[in-house]
């Protein structure tokens, strides 16, 4: 099947404009309130009664802890380093974390307050860029690194995890790696893409979808996006075949029905949203970088700009958007949530970073950025989201729906 080549401008289409500029006043009939980070006063199981109260029109953003990274048998001056990428088991609540600069994995267990006895490490494992969790697989974690796709295999009580590599041809460096949903095939991105069968250790490799960067199944199965130095292709992956947009697209996540598909561009301020039967992309929302006062401080507040990261929970009504750092000080430590209706967006607020704290209104511009996030697959209240931030700490933010 040759590939339908798509001119992104030719198959746009304007759904909607949306006011980007939500005040950040902490409240009031003025704007909407800013989402705030708490003092960590205990871990998050033990706030859930009392964030058991129900929200309307907006989300109440509260951290239960920061966690403190375990040891990982360091020196402790490197003990403390960035999160680079997480993954959120599919049915526990468990999150898997690298720790870069030990090439180390860490998994934290949220729902029994406690780190894995186990850091997963060993020396075919370095410069690992993308976790996944395999359904289906009961604890069964894929990490992308230098040296291919690094396949452990967690079975308990037994106190020793043990791992298969999975190489690439050439011997190149996997730089995403992802499992179907039903956990059979497991996709992994290099200079080419490879669709490994995990069972029986195979793979097909589709060449023509050059070096790939970031990917994604959709939640049915359908399709599989990838984002590469050639743009973005979508794969039907009944036959592999795909659709091809010709432009540099810096991330990207699916809509809960598998229909559509969020993206933003590099160093744009804009989401679109792909209908993926029609091929029609439609602007979404805008989000250009505005100037707000916070609570009658001197100084104003930067948010927005061009888009760094995007997180879609998976009921698919609340969508986060990180900023990358802009020439006008726009403070990194602030994240836009944005609520989800009928594929249009609305703001809901600001998510502070760690260093906010209890300083006062003043902004510090040193505040530390995000380093990665995900949204947990399960949480009954509503949705939960995990953020690491360039400073090495890590916080679980829940956002609560009124169940009417």
């Amino acid at each position: 099947m040759v590939p339908e080549k798509l001119d992104l401008k030719k198959n746009m289409s304007t759904l909607s404009t949306i006011s980007t500029k939500p005040s950040l006043s902490s409240g009031g009939a003025g704007g909407l309130p800013l989402l705030s980070l708490l003092d960590p006063v205990g871990f998050v199981k033990a706030k859930l009664a009392e964030w058991a109260e129900p929200y309307v029109d907006w989300v109440r953003i509260t951290v239960g802890r920061w966690l403190e990274q375990p040891d990982v048998g360091v020196d402790r001056a490197s003990q403390k380093g960035v999160i680079d990428c997480m993954a959120w088991h599919p049915h526990k609540s468990l999150l898997a974390m690298v720790h870069g600069e030990t090439n180390s994995i860490l998994i934290y267990d949220l729902a029994n307050d406690m780190w894995f006895p186990n850091v997963l490490r060993h020396e075919k494992m370095t410069g690992i860029r993308s976790l996944a969790w395999q359904p289906s697989g009961g604890l069964t974690l894929a990490a992308g690194c230098n040296e291919g796709v690094a396949l452990w295999r967690i079975i308990q009580p037994q106190p020793a995890p043990w791992m298969t590599l999975l190489e690439c041809d050439g011997g190149a460096a996997v730089r995403m790696v992802g499992f179907d949903p039903f956990g059979r095939y497991l996709a992994a991105g290099s200079s080419s893409l490879d669709i490994w069968d995990v069972a029986l250790e195979t793979k097909v490799t589709l060449r023509r979808s050059g070096r790939v960067d970031r990917a994604g199944w959709s939640p049915d199965g359908a399709y599989l996006y990838t984002l590469s130095d050639k743009g973005l292709r979508v794969w039907d992956t009944k036959d592999w075949g795909c659709q091809v947009w010709k432009e540099r697209i810096r991330c990207a996540c699916w809509t809960s029905d598998s229909q559509g598909l969020f993206f933003c561009m590099e160093g744009a301020s804009d989401v679109y949203m792909l209908i993926i039967e029609s091929r029609i992309v439609n602007v979404v929302g805008t989000f250009p970088s505005y100037r707000s006062s916070y609570d009658g401080d001197e100084d104003d507040i930067i948010v927005g700009g061009a888009i760094d990261k995007m997180a879609l929970d998976p009921t698919g009504s609340r969508l986060v958007l990180s900023f990358l750092p802009g020439d006008d000080a726009t403070d990194p430590s602030l994240l836009a949530v944005y609520f989800v209706h009928s594929r249009e967006l609305m703001p809901g607020g600001f998510i502070r970073g760690p260093d906010w704290g209890n300083v006062g209104p003043k902004v510090r511009f040193t505040n530390p950025g995000l380093s990665c996030m995900a949204f947990a697959s399960h949480y009954e209240q509503g949705c939960l989201l995990g953020a690491a931030w360039a400073n090495g700490k890590v916080s679980f933010i829940p956002m609560h729906f009124n169940s009417s």
